[in-house]
This record gives C-alpha cells, sequence and structure tokens, in this order.
C-alpha cells in the first residue's frame, strides 16, 4: 500500500527498544524522532481512511437496498452512485490544491502542512458519517420514513462524505509525498 512505502525505510532506522529511540548512524536523535512521529502519523492517517472507506461503502449498500425494497433498479441506482463518486473524486482531485491553501490559510505548498491537512478532512470525513448517518437512519428505519427524495438525500451525503471528502484527504497524502 502507499503507507508501506513510507513506513518500511522509517522501521529500517529506526531501532526502537521501548519507549527509547535509538540514534541512527549519521543522524541527530531529534532527526530519528521526527521519523519515529511521521511513522505513527501516517498509521494513524490509514487507520482514519479505512474507517472512512468502510463508512461509505457501508452506506453506498444501504441506498442500493433501500432502492432494491421501492422496487426500481437497484442496478441503475449503483451504477448512478458508482459515476456520481467517480466524478465527484475527479473534482476532488484537482481541486484539492485550492481546498487545502483555503482550510490552511496559506498560498504555499508544504508537505507537511498537506498532510495535517488530510487529517482534517478525513476527521471531518468521519465526523459527518458519523452524525448525518445515524440521523437518517433513525428517519428512514425507525419512523418509516423512506421515500425516494431521503433515499436520494442518502445517496448524496454519501457520495459527499466519502467520494469528496476522501479523495481530498488521499489527493493531499499523495501531493505530500517526496516525487512531488
Amino acid at each position: 500500500s502507499d503507507f508501506h512505502s513510507y513506513l518500511v525505510p522509517a522501521a529500517r532506522e529506526l531501532e526502537c527498544e521501548g519507549e527509547h529511540v535509538k540514534k541512527v548512524p549519521g543522524s541527530t536523535e531529534s532527526g530519528a524522532r521526527n521519523i519515529e512521529l511521521s511513522a505513527r502519523l501516517l498509521l494513524s492517517l490509514f487507520a482514519v481512511d479505512t474507517l472512512s472507506w468502510g463508512t461509505g461503502q457501508i452506506f453506498k449498500y444501504e441506498v442500493v437496498s433501500l432502492v432494491k425494497e421501492k422496487d426500481f433498479c437497484y442496478l441503475i441506482a449503483s451504477i448512478i452512485l458508482t459515476a456520481l463518486e467517480t466524478i465527484i473524486e475527479f473534482y476532488a482531485s484537482f481541486t484539492t490544491p485550492y481546498f487545502y491553501k483555503l482550510v490552511q490559510m496559506t498560498d504555499s505548498i508544504d508537505p507537511r502542512e498537506l498532510v495535517h491537512f488530510a487529517l482534517r478532512v478525513y476527521f471531518a470525513s468521519n465526523v459527518v458519517a458519523l452524525f448525518i448517518y445515524p440521523v437518517l437512519g433513525l428517519i428512514i428505519h425507525a419512523c418509516g420514513v423512506d421515500s425516494i427524495v431521503l433515499i436520494t438525500l442518502l445517496g448524496a451525503v454519501r457520495s459527499l462524505q466519502y467520494a469528496f471528502g476522501n479523495q481530498l484527504g488521499d489527493a493531499a497524502v499523495e501531493m505530500a509525498k517526496p516525487h512531488w
């Protein structure tokens, strides 16, 4: 995976014993500490990204199931969701620098700040998932309101939460890599 390419070199440079980091020959102790912190940050990025992905997939399934219950063609609903997801991810990819500058309030692009931006975006995406999906789920399942408008709203929220939020974070992580 992408995160694996970061962690393997960092793990090779570090030799950890308990809470202490050994000094790597030819480097400073603070440099080794920075590598360790970067590796931990990337692991947390991976965990948050995976949570966001999983939540998005669960609610894609929910939308398709609700459409099927309404006796609409769930295949068409799935194709529409997938096409919408692709379009939104494309838009999110090329607008990442704009949203990065807007959120971080800066004119320059810095790899560290890109990673912080990615964490903020993943966090916002997961907050939307954790607060809006349960409310919509209660309205649909507990109150029995499953109109096509509400199902469409669930699909739109899912597309914005997952496709837009996750792709902004993913594009920011990619931009932060050394090859840029």
